[in-house]
């Protein structure tokens, strides 16, 4: 039976993933299973650093100061939208 949007009912859509490995319909699944298992083994607590450390290292870079620039603007930008959106908001 087709109800008035066009849309099919039934279980057609439900069970076209039965069945299926994760490779097959889904390889986000498999690709975050995969991040999750290289994080857990290669991590080392003791190696990490904080964001003073990764500001300079991204500072380091060719062009890293233009893109702590860009980020610093965009952050104010967005402060000033949501101080603008709070502001004219009508209840």
């Amino acid at each position: 039976m087709v109800p008035v949007s066009g849309r099919a009912t039934g279980t057609d859509s439900l069970n076209s993933s039965a069945g299926s490995s994760c490779t097959d319909k889904n390889p986000r699944k498999a690709i975050c299973i995969a991040d999750f298992i290289v994080v857990v083994v290669g991590v080392n607590p003791s190696n990490a650093s904080g964001l003073d450390v990764a500001l300079k290292s991204l500072a380091a870079i060719p062009f890293g100061t233009v893109f702590l620039l860009v980020g610093g603007v965009g952050l104010i930008a967005y402060g000033v939208y949501t101080f603008a959106w709070v502001r004219l908001a009508r209840l």
